[in-house]
């Protein structure tokens, strides 16, 4: 199967039915942001040694071996290789094997067009390969689309500054609109706003931290946490993000959609427990802003609360 990166929601959905998943383009940021997507989903982390392996693309044996073991976690294990390339089509061969037990997800750039590894994936019944390119002009115009599937309004000239953003962004387009559309909550999105959405650094991965954090993962939460303040994101930028995080979960759940692995996040947050959690977060922000107890304190205890699950964010 092929894919443009515009599917990858559709892919998740249908994880389970594939051995073996390329993304690649010239889109770097777009491919590694997928790749994350695809591991949380599949792990439920990016760095559990349990459930994932990191391997180099020159270790072909390595691969076969990583994708014969099991996962000590739920779901199964991820064999995730960076540099992808032709060398790597008998690799994809050997993982639709009855006998093998992992998730084979490769990260490529550009690939000629007869790539044979491009073909291996995408030619297997077990194999999804998809494209993340960027796009020529026309960004604002992706914006305004998934902007308008959460029924947010923009104008042309609040399109043009997150446009602006998804050069550093990331994940590219379709994160900086749905962050737009989780801060907008529906409502007409100011150029004040949308200019406010791209002034934090490492927001995008913070994101997926707090995503990771939803569903149980500490270590990449706390990582996340810790980079992102090092950074000097503000301790109200990192209540925000949480709050994104719990609203974006809450609304893809009810689309039948997570970022973060469907299992995982459903086991553990009821679409009631988000609600409270956001409305708990919200709450944080506005201690911080009325007390003596220093912001990064509060937001901080709050954000890693939510690891721990419904009823314990502060």
């Amino acid at each position: 199967m092929r894919a443009a990166a515009t599917g990858l929601d559709a892919l998740l959905r249908s994880l389970g039915r594939y051995r073996a998943v390329l993304l690649h383009g010239s889109d770097s940021e777009q491919v590694r942001a997928a790749a994350d997507r695809i591991v949380l989903q599949e792990a439920g982390s990016l760095s559990d040694a349990f459930a994932v392996t990191v391997c180099d693309a020159d270790d072909q044996a390595g691969i076969r071996a990583a994708l014969l073991s099991p996962s000590f976690s739920a779901g199964r294990r991820v064999v995730r290789v960076r540099d992808a390339g032709d060398r790597l089509a008998p690799v994809v061969h050997d993982a639709g094997a009855p006998t093998i037990q992992g998730l084979l997800v490769l990260e490529a750039g550009v690939l000629p067009p007869k790539s044979k590894l491009s073909a291996a994936v995408g030619d297997s019944p077990v194999g999804c390969a998809v494209t993340c390119n960027r796009v020529a002009g026309g960004a604002d115009t992706v914006i305004g689309d998934i902007l308008r599937q959460f029924g947010v309004r923009a104008n042309g000239q609040v399109l043009a500054t997150l446009a602006a953003q998804t050069e550093a962004a990331h994940g590219g387009i379709r994160m900086v609109a749905l962050r737009a559309a989780l801060f907008a909550a529906g409502e007409n999105l100011t150029e004040a706003e949308a200019a406010l959405l791209g002034s934090d650094p490492g927001h995008d991965r913070l994101d997926l931290a707090m995503q990771a954090g939803l569903a149980g993962d500490v270590v990449t939460l706390d990582s996340g946490v810790t980079t992102a303040m090092a950074e000097s994101t503000t301790g109200i930028a990192l209540l925000r993000m949480a709050l994104f995080a719990t609203q974006r979960a809450r609304r893809e759940a009810g689309r039948g959609q997570y970022d973060a692995g469907p299992d995982r996040v459903r086991s553990r947050w009821s679409d009631a427990a988000l609600d409270i959690a956001a409305a708990k977060l919200a709450a944080a922000e506005r201690v911080s802003k009325s007390t003596g107890t220093p912001v990064d304190v509060v937001s901080r205890m709050a954000v890693l609360s939510l690891v721990l699950g419904p009823g314990t964010t502060p």
